[in-house]
């Protein structure tokens, strides 16, 4: 897939040289960022649904069926 980014000139000869640094193409480092920063928030969302599942579990609350619709929520 393809992406069209508008970046500051000096932001983007800076991260050239880091890619040249570091011997890969700009793109692949932008690449590896973007994975970085996906398995980050996969995993801050993974932590999150344990904790809520291990503070029901300790408060012996069950996650029951939805009885309820959006309509209900909103009568007023």
């Amino acid at each position: 897939m393809n992406l069209t980014m508008t970046i500051d000139s000096k932001i983007l000869k800076q991260a050239r040289r880091a890619a040249m640094e570091r011997q890969v193409s700009l793109t692949s480092l932008v690449r590896e960022y973007l994975q970085q920063l996906a398995s980050k928030e996969t995993d801050q969302a993974k932590r999150t649904a344990q904790a809520l599942k291990s503070s029901f579990a300790r408060n012996r609350r069950k996650i029951g069926k939805i009885t309820w619709s959006r309509e209900d929520l909103y009568v007023r």
